[in-house]
């Protein structure tokens, strides 16, 4: 018995939600995509509706050269359920309350994933008052855990070599480049993760982190897609007293971080819409959308309905442009088998030109990229009334011209009345959002691919390289394309760390408000409600007011970790004595990226940090201070740092910069006049004093600065007198 569900999103909060399966078409042999594509054209003009996807290298079987035919593989190249009904909804949190019903009828168990620590709850605080130093004290708050999505142990050393591998790659599509052998490659490169749970739930708090328009789940045994894309491939419509079809497609190339300042943010707005390197990328690959649409659009209805848009997501900006064609119903009925064929893969998920492209692809990339970068969508059944085959019906009516005289004109050769007939059919309206469409397709972006048997995840991620590409901004946004997922990784966290002082919380009230900010600008409070009032409100004061009797003397360090489950709260007594006088520092080797949005938040996203401070501390160093992209200062690894310039008074580095907006800092802020400014080098030379401040330590003096040269360390600065 066949069993799958798929819910595609549609614009306007819609959704479209495909139950009561009678068959499935799939396949995972490359020789077999083709009779397949012939049968959904056949169940398509029967009436039936079909919803499933496709996968990136499904169309390979056309070209020898780049693939084998006779190959398959584990997971289906294609999978399209034959479905009785669907749903429109107009509200898509109603759809998915819909599918989770049909979910649990069908397999998955309504009970959540068993975990001893599921509920929230409050560990008792270790009774007794022989609180020694160094001992530690763990308090805990937890949600109940639907799902977890957990990062392999190794995934430090992992992505260190994914690092290496997008270098090496990004040299040798430099070197393809300047060889002419093609103008563009997205390159890609798979993540993995360990999943557990329900599927759906992960589905459901991803839309809230990255509300889109053209998202998907499908399930099927074994299998589930989680797709998060923001990427139309296909949107087709049928047209009023025809039997065409008008098509759109809006392909998406040019990306841009979000920053939670505003200007900021409209500034690296306005500047990926001005961008002459983000325009060239765009119109190439709008070119060769245009091109793929008049390949079987009619004859002279392929336009360009909108360019270089600017679309505003959670964590991104992004570039996108919308191309529009005609079909006629010769094609219509050929959807899948010639229509879909010559479209897959899409040209902003390959490069150009494209068969080019896809062989340098094929070399470079370790493994398939399978669904990522394919398709995810639907076709509704064609009703029995359209018109039967061989038979069409002119765009240009009125005129006397049939599809086939216009198509065997050239624009060049085509009297004024026959210009005048393609004037008319290249008036094709903007995409109407509240109209259902006849078919729809996204781009499979932003996609979790998960095998529910063995808890294997993949996540691809990518970006498309050219000639002036620089290596490091490319490696940043293949990184800022993850940024949505992060906040439901098990290993994700927010961090406060704070001193209690004889029972007292020293900036508590600072404390909260930098939490609370990142709780809301990183959607944790809206994957789960409650969070924001546990830990606040209620969870958190609860135990800190059970340690401050509990400990009402003594120098405490306390270590606050909030995810999407809830918070723990971790207590470590201070040693005085340990207290370091004047601070050593160490110039980290490698740069911070100023416009990533982790910045501004204290979180597990430290990776650079953390490895840099672990050197430095091995070394004999305090601590490290960071440089950015543009070699202004930043901070250090766990402090902010502060300069006496003798012309313009105390100043510390900016926000824009990439600094974390530091507790202790804000304190001094309040009672003194420190410029927040862009500061390099010759600053940090010609300053009379340095300090680094923080919630736990305060503000201590920096003696030195040191950074490596010729192998070891030489003085950058040091405090006279």
């Amino acid at each position: 018995m066949p069993a799958g569900l798929v819910l595609k999103l549609l614009p306007a909060n819609r959704a479209i939600l495909f139950s009561d399966i009678l068959d499935t078409i799939q396949t995972s042999q490359l020789d077999q995509v083709s009779d397949c594509l012939d049968q959904l054209d056949h169940l398509h003009q029967a009436g039936h509706h079909l919803a499933g996807y496709i996968s990136y290298e499904a169309m390979d079987y056309q070209d020898s050269l780049i693939c084998d035919c006779n190959e398959s593989t584990d997971q289906p190249q294609l999978w399209m359920g034959v479905f009785k009904r669907y749903q429109v909804f107009a509200d898509r949190m109603e759809a998915i309350k819909q599918l989770g019903k049909l979910l649990q009828d069908q397999v998955l168990s309504e009970q959540s994933m068993q975990d001893p620590e599921s509920g929230y709850y409050l560990e008792s605080v270790i009774p007794g008052t022989g609180y020694k130093r160094g001992d530690s004290l763990r308090i805990q708050a937890r949600s109940s855990l639907k799902y977890r999505v957990q990062a392999a142990k190794t995934w430090l050393a992992k992505q260190r070599a994914q690092r290496n591998q997008f270098s090496e790659a990004f040299s040798q599509i430099q070197s393809e480049l300047r060889s002419g052998n093609c103008y563009q490659i997205n390159f890609t490169l798979p993540n993995e993760f360990q999943f557990e749970g329900d599927p759906l739930h992960l589905f459901t708090d991803l839309l809230v982190l990255q509300p889109v328009d053209d998202g998907a789940f499908v399930w099927h045994p074994h299998r589930a897609l989680v797709s998060l894309s923001p990427e139309n491939f296909v949107s087709a419509f049928s047209v009023s007293d025809s039997d065409d079809l008008t098509v759109y497609s809006k392909p998406m190339k040019g990306t841009a971080p979000r920053s939670a300042d505003p200007l900021k943010d409209q500034k690296q707005r306005a500047e990926l819409h001005s961008s002459p390197k983000t325009r060239a990328e765009n119109a190439m690959i709008l070119d060769l959308m245009r091109n793929d649409l008049g390949r079987h659009a009619a004859f002279g209805s392929v336009q360009v309905v909108s360019a270089f848009q600017t679309e505003a997501y959670p964590t991104v900006w992004q570039m996108t442009s919308t191309v529009a064609a005609r079909l006629t119903p010769a094609v219509h009925r050929r959807f899948y088998s010639l229509f879909l064929r010559d479209m897959i893969p899409g040209a902003s998920i390959t490069g150009a030109p494209r068969l080019s492209a896809r062989k340098i692809i094929q070399q470079l990339e370790s493994r398939p990229r399978g669904i990522y970068t394919g398709c995810i969508g639907y076709t509704l059944g064609q009703s029995r009334n359209q018109a039967s085959a061989g038979q069409t019906k002119s765009l240009a009516s009125g005129h006397g011209l049939s599809n086939e005289q216009i198509q065997s004109r050239t624009g060049q050769g085509a009297s004024a009345a026959d210009r005048a007939a393609l004037n008319e059919t290249r008036k094709l309206p903007a995409m109407d959002s509240t109209a259902l469409p006849a078919a729809a397709f996204n781009i499979a972006i932003r996609s979790f691919d998960l095998d529910l048997k063995s808890g294997h995840a993949l996540f691809g991620s990518g970006c498309g390289i050219v000639y002036d590409s620089c290596l490091e901004s490319e490696w940043q946004e293949y990184l800022h394309k993850q940024d949505f997922y992060r906040p439901v990784l098990d290993s994700f966290h927010l961090i406060e760390t704070m001193r209690m002082q004889n029972g007292k919380i020293r900036l508590l009230d600072l404390h909260c408000k930098r939490l609370q900010h990142s709780i809301r600008s990183l959607g944790l409070d809206r994957i789960n409600p409650e969070l924001e009032m546990r830990i606040l409100n209620q969870g958190l004061q609860a135990q800190l007011r059970l340690l401050a009797l509990e400990h009402p003397s003594g120098d405490f360090r306390l270590r606050l970790i909030v995810n999407r489950h809830g918070f723990t709260l971790n207590a470590q007594a201070i040693d005085n004595a340990k207290e370091p006088g004047g601070v050593q520092l160490l110039v980290a080797a490698k740069a911070v990226y100023s416009q990533s949005p982790w910045q501004a938040h204290k979180s597990s996203q430290r990776q650079l940090y953390d490895v840099s401070w672990s050197d430095a501390q091995s070394a004999g160093y305090h601590d490290v201070l960071f440089y950015n992209e543009s070699g202004h200062l930043v901070e250090c690894a766990t402090a902010n740092i502060l300069l006496y310039l003798p012309e313009r008074g105390w100043c510390t580095p900016s926000q824009d910069c990439g600094a974390l907006p530091g507790v202790y800092l804000a304190l001094l802020r309040r009672r003194h006049h420190i410029q927040a400014a862009k500061l390099d080098a010759s600053d940090l030379q010609r300053a009379r004093w340095i300090g680094v401040c923080n919630a736990l330590r305060g503000l201590r003096p920096v003696e030195r600065i040191y950074y490596w040269s010729d192998g070891r360390p030489s003085i950058l600065w040091k405090q006279h007198g």
